[in-house]
């Protein structure tokens, strides 16, 4: 093993296609989140019929939307546009050797990397929490370069949380603070261009850059609601978006909001922030992406709500108030397509309580009014946004004939599938509880048979898995993409966290794990029936999924210090079979 130091509208419970009618469903499916239940179904439209694969059209279509990389390469965070997770094309670690999987060399570098590397031509790219930009020879794990990641925005403290995508010999990555969106030349490490996003002052890029042919695809997020925890503070006037870009000169083709406009002024609509990956389907000219909670909503929303029989009323709001939803929009012009909205009055920001401040203070922002006209009501928090849910193609069996399908997990606890056309819900799981800061977190990965999805479990709620055991941490569930039905579940060994998608390769499901350094973070899992067959300990908790490429895996080790129960580390591994 080398080891080298580092510098060298509304569908209840949600809204779904905009102008197309309303549908209820109903919202005690959710408040029933945490009782002691095997994954709760809502009555399925497909038949039980198998999916009809559709992974090597996948495969092929996106690969050749990567420029440059080969089918064997890992060219950005989810593989491909697809959102799925899936490396079709490893041949090298299977079910039946991945238990001999080893460190072929480790790399300590400035800072903790949660980010999924980019894999191509040789060389992984990725960055840390120092604010370091790394390349890397995949074989040997020897360093082509490093920059700083102030170096490239120009100054001041940036670093990057994002996961690069590769095409056309550069690399993308975005800034944790300005919302920048960088293109750096993957031979030299020098800058090609910088776009900045979004002008407001607590703007933000927690997403990751998605590249299809000539365009990039980025979406925007926010700290203010942070912000507004600062007494005084005129909260908010920040909307999220998603934003395409000409990868060869970085300009703006175009940026669709997810909130209506509230002028700059405090009072009006604000959040919805695009904190997750979208995922594109180009032959069909639609890119789906998801968003997060409101931070405000007008004062004329609220009288309306305190009217309603309940907070779920739909006429409340005016179409474009896309927040907690999954969101269809058109490729070439961003012009919305539909969208589905997974809860209701959903305004949080930290006034509401999170910090540990005097409440009275907090409380009183743009309006001076008190806590509960303006957030949820205690004991009831209702972050159930799609905030970290990346969404996932895929085609099954539905009245007797193919259909394609998008899913999408909610921090909820369920896990949502839409006919990606229409937006028309086909099925919803439960497959654990709600927890803040998520249920379902940060994607989840198919291969043609099964859906693979992570509840972290935060708050260590006792839930029965579909074996019969009690999780009282983090679990990994496969669902049957026809039905939503639960194949397996399989709980984190120890009852830690688990926050990371899943990745799935030849017959092996890696997952990772927040344990503290004494226990074992990374595993490969049979997909068919959820079976341990590998676990290692990276000597910190992982919040990172790897890349899959050339018969070596690649993980990203540490978790931020204010993430509850993790520990850091500054170490990346590159894995092979026996190590060699």
């Amino acid at each position: 093993m080398l080891v080298i130091a580092g510098i060298s509208c509304r569908l209840q419970p949600g809204m779904a296609a905009c102008g197309s009618g309303y549908r209820q469903v109903s919202r005690s499916r959710t408040r029933a989140r945490n009782k002691d239940m095997v994954g709760m179904e809502a009555t399925p439209r497909l038949s039980r019929r198998r999916p009809v694969l559709r992974a090597a059209w996948l495969a092929a279509a996106f690969v050749a939307a990567a420029g440059t990389a080969t089918a064997a390469d890992w060219p950005m965070i989810s593989h491909d546009p697809s959102g799925n997770h899936s490396q079709p094309d490893e041949t090298a670690i299977s079910a039946a050797n991945v238990s001999r999987l080893a460190p072929h060399w480790v790399l300590t570098v400035a800072g903790i990397v949660t980010a999924t590397p980019a894999v191509v031509n040789g060389a992984v790219y990725f960055p840390d929490s120092g604010g370091k930009f790394w390349k890397v020879d995949a074989r040997t794990g020897r360093v082509a370069w490093s920059v700083s990641v102030a170096e490239l925005t120009g100054g001041g403290k940036a670093s990057s949380r994002t996961s690069p995508a590769y095409a056309d010999g550069m690399v993308f990555i975005g800034a944790n603070a300005g919302a920048q969106l960088i293109a750096v030349d993957a031979g030299t490490g020098r800058k090609r261009w910088m776009t900045q996003l979004d002008t407001h002052p607590s703007a933000l890029l927690t997403g990751s850059p998605v590249v299809v042919g000539d365009r990039i695809y980025m979406p925007v997020s926010s700290n203010e609601q942070m912000a507004a925890a600062k007494p005084g503070y005129a909260c908010c006037t920040f909307r999220g978006s998603l934003v395409a870009l000409d990868i060869h000169t970085g300009k703006i083709v175009w940026k669709t909001y997810t909130m209506p406009d509230n002028g700059g002024r405090a009072g009006g609509f604000s959040g919805g922030a695009a904190l997750a990956i979208p995922a594109v389907d180009a032959e069909k000219g639609i890119i789906w992406f998801a968003t997060d909670h409101q931070y405000t909503q007008p004062e004329s929303v609220v009288a309306c709500l305190a009217g309603a029989a309940d907070d779920w009323k739909p006429g409340c709001y005016p179409p474009d108030a896309r927040f907690n939803s999954l969101v269809a929009l058109d490729l070439a012009t961003g012009q919305p397509k539909w969208s589905f909205r997974g809860s209701g009055a959903d305004v949080y920001r930290f006034a509401c309580g999170t910090l540990p401040q005097p409440w009275d203070a907090l409380a009183k922002d743009y309006t001076g009014a008190g806590p509960a006209r303006y957030c949820p009501p205690a004991g009831d928090f209702l972050d159930w946004s799609f905030a970290t849910g990346s969404p996932q193609l895929f085609r099954a069996t539905a009245g007797g004939k193919p259909r394609d399908l998008v899913g999408v997990g909610e921090k909820s606890g369920i896990y949502w599938v839409f006919d990606a056309l229409t937006g028309e819900p086909v099925w919803h799981t439960l497959i654990g509880p709600y927890s803040e800061p998520g249920g379902i977190t940060w994607g989840a990965a198919y291969d043609g048979n099964r859906i693979y999805v992570t509840l972290a479990n935060v708050d260590h709620t006792p839930y029965r898995l579909a074996s019969g055991r009690i999780a009282e941490g983090g679990f990994w569930t496969a669902l049957d993409p026809a039905t939503g039905k639960v194949v397996w579940q399989t709980a984190e060994p120890k009852g830690a966290l688990v926050y990371a998608a899943p990745v799935v390769a030849n017959g092996v499901l890696y997952v990772s794990s927040l344990e503290k350094g004494e226990g074992k973070q990374l595993y490969a899992l049979d997909p068919a029936t959820g079976a341990i067959l590998w676990q290692f300990s990276t000597g910190g908790s992982v919040m990172a999924h790897p890349a899959v490429a050339d018969g070596m895996v690649f993980w990203g080790s540490g978790a931020p210090s204010w993430f509850p129960e993790a520990v850091g580390n500054d170490k990346v591994f590159g894995l092979s079979v026996d190590g060699r």
